[in-house]
């Protein structure tokens, strides 16, 4: 076994049971003390206000990409390049509270905008196995795949909450 696969799976097992857990959570906008949720339900995450999403594959994903990409894929080392980065992103962000993240490997990611419309995206439809969803909740979500590093993802968080971050 690889020196980094004894870290991996661990995080994969934390992050999965993590994010398969339905989630009822509350949290509390310190800019205009607005009451904004998250929920999980089956095969999807809602969210709305200002939030980041981070998507990453379950381990049965992972195990049927290992087997049909085979084990020098890279999977494992993009799943845990990715859970690193966007930890210590979502570390400092619960820090602050100014901007709520949720860890999901949920199929679909629905964002509840302000007016009541909601947006549907798929996270197995796309170019990668990991990604972000950036919502405001008031102008369609930027979605993006890929690994990034923190200072990249500090960059994206910059670009697309320029009134409020």
């Amino acid at each position: 076994m690889k020196p980094y696969k004894s870290v991996l799976f661990p995080l994969i097992a934390f992050m999965v049971i993590a994010c398969s857990n339905p989630i009822n959570s509350t949290v509390k906008s310190p800019a205009k003390d607005k009451t904004l949720s998250y929920k999980s339900s089956g095969d999807t995450v809602f969210v709305d206000g200002k939030t980041i999403v981070f998507f990453l594959p379950t381990t049965k994903d992972l195990e049927n990409l290992s087997k049909e990409e085979g084990d020098e894929s890279g999977f494992d080392e993009v799943t845990s390049d990715f859970g690193f980065y966007s930890q210590s992103v979502i570390d400092s962000l619960k820090k602050t509270s100014k901007i709520k993240t949720v860890m999901t490997n949920k199929k679909i990611i629905t964002t509840i905008l302000d007016n009541g419309s909601k947006i549907s995206f798929d996270r197995t439809k796309g170019d990668n196995i990991v990604g972000t969803v950036f919502t405001d909740g008031e102008n369609e979500p930027k979605i993006d795949f890929g690994v990034a590093t923190d200072v990249d993802y500090w960059s994206m968080i910059k670009l697309y909450f320029i009134d409020y971050y």
